[in-house]
């Protein structure tokens, strides 16, 4: 029985050993498992931080073009500024025919406002003495002198706004001339 016993004995240790070396097995495999995530992971993370550094570098070196085009711009204008003050200086005495538009319009758009002002005032008055007059007794009423000179006033008053109208009319024509024309030399518009 000796044998026997002994076999059985290497066999419970054989089966202990081959239980164990399954654990140790699977924890290996386990393990294993996590070395491969892990490498996948720092692959990915490699490979977007190489994309991040290639988008900064791009993007540093447009920023760098942006510059280098925005010093160019500044030069230009700079050297633009200076021409258009040396051309100025050579006839100060004699304002671009655009700037003597503008004048002109904002002279007459002034005028206008005035007039209007002035309009609208004495209407007020005119209207303000007929609904003073005494009405006749019924019938058809006379019409006095002073009332004539008031009809005559108010036609000439209305005369007057239907000219102002026109040239308001064509004064807001002319302004959408100038912008049209400043639009198509790209310019931008003297206030």
């Amino acid at each position: 029985m000796k044998l026997h016993d002994a076999m059985v004995h290497l066999r419970q240790q054989l089966s202990d050993q081959v239980n164990t070396f399954v654990v140790q097995a699977r924890a290996v495999d386990a393990m294993d498992r996590e070395l491969l995530d892990a490498r996948d992971r720092a692959l990915r993370l490699h490979h977007t931080t190489k994309k991040l550094k290639d988008g900064a570098e791009k993007l540093s070196s447009e920023l760098e073009l942006i510059l280098h085009h925005q010093d160019a711009m500044h030069e230009a204008l700079s050297a633009l500024e200076r021409q258009v003050e040396e051309d100025g200086g050579a006839f100060p005495d004699h304002p671009s025919e655009r700037l003597q538009a503008y004048a002109l319009f904002e002279q007459l758009d002034r005028e206008l406002n005035d007039t209007r002002r002035l309009l609208d005032d004495t209407i007020e008055r005119v209207n303000s003495r007929a609904n003073r007059a005494p009405h006749p007794g019924r019938g058809a009423p006379t019409p006095s002198l002073n009332q004539v000179n008031i009809l005559d006033m108010v036609n000439i008053l209305d005369v007057h706004l239907s000219a102002f109208q026109y040239l308001e009319q064509n004064g807001k024509k002319v302004e959408d001339a100038l912008q049209e024309a400043d639009h198509l030399l790209g310019q931008p518009r003297a206030p």
